[in-house]
């Protein structure tokens, strides 16, 4: 595995050039993770940091350190265009080896990347063998890079050990709906808490809402003025340990995004043997059927509330051992090492 420096603009970039900025732009780590031999670049260094166009034979020279420790690769696999994908794409170019890129950012459904980052992502597009998106509404977004590239969906990928079924079931009382994910407009958590409070205040039900972020003080300022009381927790940020009980614990889970690639959270949700309800957000509704949930139009807070208020009364209908069947059947490491497999096969 190589890894790049993180995009300049990024909070992650700005931490690493802080911690790096001193290094050279050839210093390189090397580390065995976990039986991966993983090669990291700390920093680009000054010039490569903002013109991306000298990266390319900056991360070459890493690459051929690494043949040189471990042998040529029979395939090159980036995630996400910027950088990965695109260094993929480079140096499958250049060193002849056939290349493929994972894309799964929101910000291709956000129009989110700058001018700069254009010819990047259409050189990516239009230098690897294969080009892979997590949904549907992704693909489309990308083929506004390169109308002609075909796009193959793979799916992200949960941990079926780690997220089971709880060993017993939660009381039917009181009725708990969880969400997790950051706090901030796009994930739209005061429209969940508009519609709780329409659909559930009063009743014996609890909206557990997990993560932080920029706009918890006015999430918390709004479930005052709701009036919502003990009724609504904000648990804040949890490890993961936490969060997979908190999932057992529910009886659904939520997802109330504006904009989503995919929603990681509600397939660890499925795999836990949860239905859920989510917004029409671009990526739920390609993975999420009648029998694993509801699905409601992105920022209707009526269809939201009238979503809870069906699970409150039926929740108990639903198959936690189906959802959980077809949920490995999709999106276990087994499935997706499996496509991913034949994939490489047709590449080599």
């Amino acid at each position: 595995m190589l890894v790049p420096p993180s995009r300049f603009r990024t909070f992650n970039g700005l931490r690493e050039f802080i911690a790096n900025w001193h290094k050279r732009s050839t210093d390189i780590s090397i580390s065995n993770d976990e039986g991966i031999m993983t090669y990291r670049m700390p920093w680009w260094g000054w010039l490569p940091s903002v013109m991306p166009q000298l990266r390319g034979n900056l991360f070459l020279r890493l690459f051929d350190e690494y043949c040189v420790n471990h042998g040529v690769p029979d395939i090159l696999h980036g995630h996400s265009i910027l950088y990965g994908g695109y260094l993929a794409a480079y140096i499958g170019q250049r060193r002849k080896i056939a290349s493929l890129v994972t894309e799964h950012s929101s910000l291709f459904l956000t129009s989110g990347y700058q001018l700069g980052h254009q010819p990047f992502i259409r050189y990516t597009l239009s230098h690897v063998d294969k080009v892979l998106a997590v949904g549907e509404s992704l693909v489309r977004a990308l083929q506004v890079y390169n109308p002609h590239i075909n796009v193959d969906i793979i799916g992200n990928v949960v941990d079926t050990n780690l997220f089971v079924p709880p060993s017993t079931l939660p009381p039917p009382v009181p009725f708990i709906i969880s969400i997790f994910g950051r706090l901030d407009h796009n994930k739209a958590q005061n429209l969940l808490l508009q519609a709780f409070a329409q659909a559930l205040k009063g009743k014996d039900a609890q909206l557990h809402i997990v993560g932080d972020g920029q706009m918890r003080k006015q999430y918390e300022r709004l479930c005052s003025q709701l009036a919502l009381g003990s009724q609504v927790t904000f648990f804040g940020q949890l490890p993961r340990e936490a969060v997979i009980r908190m999932m057992q614990e529910s009886h659904v889970v939520v997802s109330s995004s504006t904009i989503e690639t995919f929603g990681v959270t509600l397939i660890e949700a499925m795999a836990c043997g949860k239905p859920v309800i989510a917004t029409r957000s671009g990526g739920p509704e390609y993975f999420i059927d009648d029998s694993d949930g509801l699905l409601v139009p992105s920022g209707d807070v009526e269809s939201l509330a009238q979503a809870m208020l069906t699970m409150y009364v039926q929740h108990s209908q639903y198959d936690a051992q189906d959802i959980r069947a077809r949920c490995i059947a999709r999106f276990s490491e087994e499935a997706i090492a499996q496509q991913l497999e034949t994939l490489y096969e047709e590449l080599r």
